[in-house]
């Protein structure tokens, strides 16, 4: 019995996982944390109906640019930090997930800041595919001038629901 097979096998995996470790994962290293993409971050807080407050760290999407950008890349999100988009015009908006790396929940928001509507949960879609036609979409159910892009999940596990307000720093100055 030979043992050359057994030790061109190992070294084999050893020398690619090596590789995998020096080069990493090629859609992986395409991704980024929310800190390194966007280095300001502002307090945003959602007061719930039942006064409770959740504080969140965000960064403005205020440009068409950043808007069409929106999360697009980044691979992961702290607990309590998000994207909020602010719109010219109160109207139905639409939202897909192409190149989105992560679950996140959409919070939609009126002129009032009130949450008006919440998709949750949205699934990541980034994918070879350039047509990115599989992806999916999302709308409000009202018209909206705002909306606040958090982790997947969030919404729920903080209690986050329609009729809460948001209270932005910038609100108050």
């Amino acid at each position: 019995m030979s043992l050359r097979p057994a030790v061109t096998f190992i070294l084999g995996l050893l020398v690619g996982g090596g590789l995998f470790f020096i080069f990493g994962n090629p859609f992986a290293s395409r991704g980024s944390d929310l800190v390194d993409e966007y280095y300001q971050l502002k307090p945003l807080s959602v007061v719930q109906m039942d006064g409770d407050v959740v504080d969140f760290e965000v960064v403005i999407a205020d440009s068409f640019e950043e808007r069409k950008r929106g999360l697009q890349y980044v691979a992961h999100l702290g607990s309590n930090q998000g994207m909020w988009f602010v719109f010219q015009d109160e109207t139905v908006k639409t939202f897909w997930m192409k190149d989105t790396l992560i679950p996140l929940d959409i919070l939609f928001v009126d002129s009032k800041f009130k949450v008006v509507s919440i998709a949750q949960n949205l699934p990541p879609c980034f994918q070879v595919d350039p047509e990115q036609k599989n992806c999916e979409y999302t709308s409000s159910v009202e018209k909206v001038k705002y909306a606040l892009e958090i982790t997947g999940g969030m919404a729920d596990a903080e209690g986050i629901s329609i009729g809460d307000t948001i209270q932005l720093q910038e609100q108050q100055d």
